[in-house]
């Protein structure tokens, strides 16, 4: 974008030289051609050792200094103090609302004070009574508009960030226990194998599934079997700690946890981890054998060396689930992969 600008730029000063010179005005059109070539250098040197944001400050300082010398110079009849009008914009734009407002009051506050001090100037030249005034005034008018404005469209985009945030969160929270829900699932598999692996380390995931769950609803009522889904979910999260680590809503009474970047007998331990703290809840269950809430797992655990599909990895862990839940419940089967 700096680049096209510099180019459109380079044009404009050309065509306002050539005018400048059929007018008359060869220094001012001397000028136009000498900043030409100042910008094609810039051009030049971003490609080699100028960074973009050595760049664009250059090409500012240059243009104030460009407009001050139309300025006090009086070139092309006086006239050129009109584009005065043009450095709110640019210099926003190219420097963003604090330093496009810091270069637009640079330049005001030297021309008032070259205007103040005309009399002890002799470069100074004459423009007519109040004309100087009348522009500097509602060129500070626009440059207060200008800060105004960019600063009110900054407040929009942040709440708009914020909203587009909390609407995402939404999307991919499970509404009742503020888990992940199955739809991120799907798109952490994607980021996962884009993610560089530790030959060290593993992968493993866990399903988990509330024992005896249906009975526990047909006994105490939905509104208690919500509390012990937000229970469990509470116990998850204060076991799950670690940024790389996952936990999900898998759906109804199951949960699921994605552990990246572990090791087999880590992952064995989180798994039994989970069975034991949630025991140790003891949330009445009379429909149970054991008479408390459990739940049982299975954990596929793989390296890295292999392929992380997802659908795979799910079935594999929930045809463990199913072995734990067929030798009793409240236990894990763990499947370990090369």
């Amino acid at each position: 974008m700096f680049r096209l600008l510099i180019y459109c730029a380079c044009f404009f000063l050309g065509s306002l030289g050539i005018f400048a010179y059929i007018e008359g005005e060869n220094i001012l059109g001397l000028i136009d051609f000498f900043a030409i070539a100042l910008l094609l250098s810039i051009l030049i040197l971003m490609d080699r050792i100028l960074p973009l944001n050595w760049a664009i400050g250059i090409s500012c300082w240059l243009y104030l200094a460009s407009l001050y010398y139309l300025y006090v110079s009086g070139s092309a009849r006086n006239q050129s103090f009109l584009w005065y009008y043009s450095v709110p914009v640019v210099f926003n734009f190219l420097m963003g609302r604090k330093k496009g407002l810091a270069m637009s009051l640079i330049l005001w506050s030297l021309s008032l004070l070259t205007y103040l001090l005309r009399a002890r100037l002799p470069f100074f030249t004459t423009y007519p009574d109040g004309f100087v005034m009348r522009i500097l005034s509602s060129h500070l008018l626009l440059i207060i508009l200008m800060y105004i404005y960019e600063y009110s469209r900054e407040l929009t985009s942040r709440k708009l960030v914020i909203t587009n945030k909390e609407l995402r969160e939404k999307a991919i929270r499970d509404g009742l226990t503020g888990l992940y829900n199955r739809r991120y699932m799907d798109e952490i598999w994607a980021i996962l194998n884009r993610q560089p692996g530790k030959n060290d380390k593993c992968l493993a995931f866990i399903m988990l599934d509330i024992d005896y769950f249906k009975l526990y609803n047909d006994t105490y009522g939905h509104q208690k079997g919500d509390d012990v889904l937000i229970e469990i979910a509470r116990t998850l999260k204060g076991l799950i700690r670690r940024e790389s680590d996952h936990i999900f809503r898998y759906g109804g009474e199951e949960f699921a946890v994605l552990l990246y970047g572990t090791t087999s007998e880590k992952a064995v331990e989180k798994t039994q981890d989970i069975i034991q703290k949630v025991a140790e809840l003891n949330i009445p269950h009379n429909q149970s054998p054991l008479g408390k809430v459990t739940v049982s797992a299975g954990c596929q655990i793989q390296s890295f060396s292999q392929t992380i599909e997802g659908d795979v990895i799910i079935l594999k862990a929930d045809k463990c689930l199913y072995e734990a839940k067929r030798q009793g419940k409240n236990r894990s089967i763990i499947c370990r992969e090369p």
